[in-house]
């Protein structure tokens, strides 16, 4: 006796479609997993059984042979555990004919009494197979929740289901009442966002160019690095920063919830990601834990930050190589991790905000700490920002102390005056690009085409680049800055004063 189920694989935030061939045939008791599946797929053999017996079920007494295929894609999880059962149940009927009515996917993990357990990964599990054309998929009530986002344009019924029972139920006629899709503006899922009011700029006294800067890397989706003395402010601004930007788009809440559902991080109280997320690491921070990685590859803290901001505190303190594992995902905007011969992709494209000490004491330049660094104990810690990673950094900014009479004074450039400085550039480039890129991301041939310069403004390049001798990387990336600049002026041409104010954003990132 044969029957056919199917689910889903999951390979980073990417589902692929599996066949569960399970056979029943004569011989001694025995049940063998096959198809290249980890151990919590072998395990599945136990569970199963345990889980048909404990509801009631007539467990095959013969030789049970269960192919997941295709054989050369790993399988990984639990979540086969309901496909499996099922195709045991389906292959007992004397009615079937080797496949369900209705094409139909199987996720979810069983415990030992039938229950149908909540798995990681639903959300990037139901895209896929939504593009894989099934018909529905029967799925753990525990994993409802974080599908919230999804609408009925999908065009795939989701069958939530509590146990075994259940299952069989469904597989013989009974109906179950599929869960209500409301799409990402259809309604206030529980958790889904928050109610408190984020950080505003107008809480930062002073530091009026700062802000100026930030709001530039919002606009045009600029890299930044804050370098200044300790207590200086760096933190306070860099965490007001995802407030500039406009909020998350339908698909990009999908995107980014995908990603937070295939690393487990998604609960009943927090079933999507509805906000731009901010991410932080320091000084401590992994190379794995910046990537990502595992046996079974999680997502990392770029892929974390993806369609957000991450922050990195101290840069300059960090290990050697967490500082040179920044540069791929800066420019490729994803991070592959490899593990058995397989390779599993995360998305991440994140703005990109550090903040150093100007020195190893954090005093140089301070009018009222005196710096205890030695001059090759100062090359030494700016050494640790290498030409390369620099050279992936879009601007840099000295932060200082304010003064004591900015202490006391009043609010000035809140997040909503900033924000509508951002909006209105962004306005401006999605009409260039027709979409939501962002000037950054340019290319050499729109370069050519987007960022004229006035007279003056080339007689000032030119000059820039020979005196300086600028890398081809660098010198794109003034331009590129020069045009955030014109757009948040309302300025078609890059004037000098755009390429002025580039070069100085520029200036403390130039190697010697």
């Amino acid at each position: 006796m044969l029957a056919v189920t199917e689910t889903i694989a999951l390979e980073g935030v990417r589902g692929r479609r599996v066949t569960i061939e399970t056979d029943i045939s004569r011989g001694l008791p025995y049940f063998t997993v096959i198809g290249l599946g980890d151990a919590a797929v072998k395990e599945a053999a136990e569970r199963v059984r345990r889980a048909l017996i404990n509801s009631g079920f007539d467990y095959p007494k013969g030789r049970i042979t269960v192919n997941l295929s295709p054989a050369y894609i790993h399988k990984r999880g639990s979540h086969y555990d309901l496909g499996i059962a099922a195709g045991i149940i389906l292959a007992g009927r004397s009615d079937q004919s080797g496949r369900p009515e209705a094409r139909r996917a199987f996720i979810g993990e069983l415990a030992l009494d039938g229950r149908v357990l909540g798995v990681r990964g639903v959300l990037a599990m139901v895209l896929a197979a939504a593009e894989e054309g099934f018909d529905e998929i029967l799925l753990p009530e525990d994993n409802c929740a974080e599908l919230s986002l999804l609408a009925d344009s999908a065009g795939i019924r989701l069958i939530p289901v509590r146990d075994l029972r259940q299952v069989e139920a469904h597989l013989r006629g009974e109906e179950i009442e599929p869960y209500k899709l409301c799409g990402a503006d259809g309604g206030d899922a529980a958790g889904g966002s928050t109610n408190s009011a984020p950080p505003d700029f107008a809480d930062v006294r002073g530091q009026r160019a700062a802000k100026e800067a930030i709001a530039a890397a919002m606009a045009g989706g600029h890299s930044l690095l804050l370098l200044g003395p300790p207590g200086a402010g760096k933190t306070m601004l860099a965490r007001r920063a995802p407030g500039l930007l406009p909020p998350l788009s339908a698909a990009e809440q999908l995107e980014v919830s995908a990603i937070y559902s295939a690393a487990g991080l998604l609960s009943e109280e927090k079933p999507f990601i509805s906000e731009r997320p901010f991410r932080q690491i320091d000084k401590t921070a992994t190379r794995a834990q910046l990537l990502g990685g595992g046996s079974q590859p999680l997502p990392g803290e770029v892929s974390y930050a993806h369609k957000g901001v991450l922050f990195a505190d101290e840069l300059l303190e960090m290990d050697r190589s967490v500082l040179e594992a920044l540069r791929l995902p800066l420019e490729e905007k994803s991070i592959t991790i490899t593990r058995g011969g397989r390779s599993s992709v995360f998305p991440a494209d994140f703005l990109f905000i550090a903040a150093a000490n100007p020195c190893r004491c954090g005093f140089l330049g301070d009018e009222r700490h005196r710096c205890t660094c030695t001059a090759a104990e100062l090359e030494k810690y700016r050494s640790r920002l290498s030409g390369p990673l620099a050279d992936r950094i879009d601007m840099g900014l000295e932060i200082l102390r304010i003064a004591y009479d900015e202490l006391g004074g009043e609010k000035t450039q809140s997040s909503a005056e900033l924000r509508q400085k951002v909006s209105r550039a962004r306005a401006v480039q999605a009409e260039r690009f027709s979409g939501v890129r962002q000037n950054a991301s340019m290319t050499e041939e729109e370069i050519a085409r987007f960022c004229r310069a006035d007279r003056g403004g080339r007689q000032l390049l030119a000059g820039f680049y020979r005196s300086l001798g600028l890398s081809p990387r660098r010198y794109y990336k003034l331009l590129r800055l020069a045009r955030t600049l014109a757009d948040m002026d309302e300025s078609e041409k890059l004037r000098e004063e755009h390429l002025a104010s580039a070069f100085q954003y520029t200036r403390i990132l130039l190697k010697d």
